[in-house]
């Protein structure tokens, strides 16, 4: 049954991540669009900013150019925090995963406890990691 659910889940999120789109893009009459994008990972922010000014272009049958491309940290918390909050949440979820899976029906319990306890806690957590991203479609 566990492993049932480990691949729903996994194919699941496989399949979400090939979805491409460009719904946070917002085009401009000068030329020079822009899309800003969240995340919870700099390189997650800059990616997604990429793969949709890619898909916006591709959909007008140009071929994207980045004017500019600014990232920032914007968090509640000092970015040193966040990413020990970060750390932290997903060790309890890799941990309590391993028990979880792997463990005998004694540890069972506490794997699943502990790996929803650090998926909940991550999913609090905010992504404050924001690129924007000027280009321009030729």
């Amino acid at each position: 049954m566990k492993k049932i659910i480990t691949i729903t889940l996994l194919s699941s999120f496989l399949m979400a991540c090939a979805t491409t789109s460009h719904k946070d893009v917002r085009p401009s009459v000068d030329g020079n669009h822009y899309v800003s994008i969240s995340a919870k990972e700099p390189q997650a922010a800059s990616q997604e900013a990429l793969s949709q000014a890619n898909s916006y272009c591709k959909s007008t049958g140009g071929q994207m150019f980045v004017v500019k491309e600014e990232k920032l940290y914007q968090g509640k918390m000092s970015q040193e925090q966040y990413e020990t909050h970060k750390v932290l949440s997903e060790v309890a979820i890799a941990a309590g995963s391993a028990i979880w899976v792997f463990g005998d029906d004694d540890t069972e319990g506490l794997g699943q406890a502990v790996s929803i306890a650090g998926g909940t806690y991550n999913a609090t957590l905010d992504s404050p990691y924001v690129t924007t991203l000027t280009f321009q479609c030729q």
